[in-house]
């Protein structure tokens, strides 16, 4: 399992009006905090890495280094840099305030034996991408609908292509939409304790 962590200095800049960098970056490191933890939970996952540059992330978890380089060519550094070689690697956002180990099981066992499995976002993009081998696809994370195109490029290299739908995947925490979505469901927790100013405010 690859939890990918850019830079915490720039983390959550999409709420920059609501909290200030000091709490966008406990914010993130709580987050991933608990996505490794899910992932580490789920039965069939034997290793959890972090996918980053930031020292402090870095400590989260095994790390293995994202090049600093941008969130799709980093994931790639960082898939070519684990040691020893995996047969399938499962990639999963760092922002997933609801996921849990059933969740992460599912995404998992979603990916196909040549192929791969995408946990489709609630708009659309993917908070996942499951990958066998790990270099079947070069990951297409942060564009519009890139669900769709994962499994389109996919199916069109002669892969099998799964999508994988579950709440707990689909909702990541980026903008002032998915703040609302979050605290609407979001139960007690250091989480809610940071989000909690704003929803005050």
């Amino acid at each position: 399992m690859l939890v990918p962590v850019k830079r915490l200095a720039d983390a959550k800049s999409r709420l920059a009006a609501a909290y200030g960098s000091g709490t966008r970056l406990a914010l993130q490191l709580e987050l991933a905090a608990g996505v490794v933890a899910a992932a580490s939970a789920a039965p069939t996952v034997d290793r959890v890495v972090v996918a980053t540059s930031d020292p402090e992330a870095s400590r989260l978890a095994e790390a293995v280094s994202d090049g600093d380089l941008p969130w799709n060519e980093g994931l790639a550094h960082a898939i070519a840099g684990l040691r020893p070689r995996p047969d399938a690697v499962v990639i999963l956002a760092g922002d997933l305030p609801l996921v849990c180990p059933d969740d992460v099981e599912a995404l998992v066992r979603a990916t196909p034996a040549l192929g791969v499995a995408v946990a489709r976002a609630r708009d659309g993009g993917s908070n996942g991408l499951g990958l066998r081998p790990p270099d079947a696809l070069m990951p297409n994370f942060g564009i519009p609908d890139s669900a769709a195109v994962h499994a389109q490029r996919a199916l069109g290299a002669g892969l099998e292509a799964v999508i994988c739908d579950r709440p707990g995947l689909a909702l990541d925490l980026d903008t002032p939409a998915d703040l609302a979505a979050v605290l609407d469901r979001l139960g007690p927790g250091r989480i809610r304790d940071l989000l909690a100013p704003a929803a005050v405010a």
